[in-house]
């Protein structure tokens, strides 16, 4: 029997923010879906989470929030062929993404515990 996996409430968000972003940029999902639907899914698991309230990650989840725009608006300046920065802006993501990292696993284990649950990875 197959065991499901649950993500961890960082991924959630992760993953929410990044729906978000899509949403603000206005992209469109492949197959006719909406970036709409996944992200009301998305915020039902974080309501789930935290019973209804953010409470104290709040500054958490907004820093995930601030990292993923960042690696997002740098991550086009690389690919952009006018760039003369590519390297420094490589170094730079790869230090965003170990940020990104550390905020995704304290949420998972913050969101773990609230529920009484391990989260990715424990």
């Amino acid at each position: 029997m197959l065991k499901t996996i649950e993500p961890g409430l960082g991924d959630i968000l992760d993953r929410l923010f990044i729906v978000k972003r899509k949403l603000i940029e206005g992209q469109k999902m492949v197959g006719g879906k909406t970036y709409y639907t996944e992200e009301a899914q998305l915020i039902g698991l974080v309501a789930d989470h935290y019973g209804g309230t953010v409470g104290g990650q709040l500054s958490a989840i907004l820093q995930l929030a601030a990292v993923n725009a960042t690696i997002w608006e740098r991550t086009d300046a690389a690919r952009s062929p006018m760039c003369e920065e590519r390297l420094t802006l490589a170094h730079s993501l790869i230090d965003l993404n170990d940020s990104r990292h550390h905020v995704v696993d304290m949420l998972n284990r913050e969101g773990s515990e609230g529920r009484g649950r391990k989260g990715k990875g424990e």
